[in-house]
């Protein structure tokens, strides 16, 4: 994934990008980001959806700290039984 400050010129971006082959350029925002929202509007994207995104863990973690050995133990085992 290519990374873009917004203080960066795309036009560079864009050019690399048809080199490559590219037919369109996407990028995230988050909800709640308006200033981003405004920013890839002014130069030229425009949105097509918004999404949330859900996640499950897969495992139950367990953190033990063992300050006498300095080390963080981790313990993880699957929540499927």
């Amino acid at each position: 994934m290519l990374r873009l400050a917004k203080t960066s010129g795309l036009s560079g971006t864009e050019g690399w990008a048809c080199e490559q082959g590219c037919i369109e350029l996407a990028l995230d925002a988050l909800l709640d980001n308006p200033a981003s929202h405004e920013f890839y509007t002014k130069v030229g994207f425009r949105e097509v959806e918004r999404v949330v995104f859900f996640i499950k863990s897969a495992v139950a973690v367990n953190l033990t700290a063992s300050p006498e050995e300095n080390q963080l133990i981790i313990e993880a085992r699957s929540l499927e039984k």
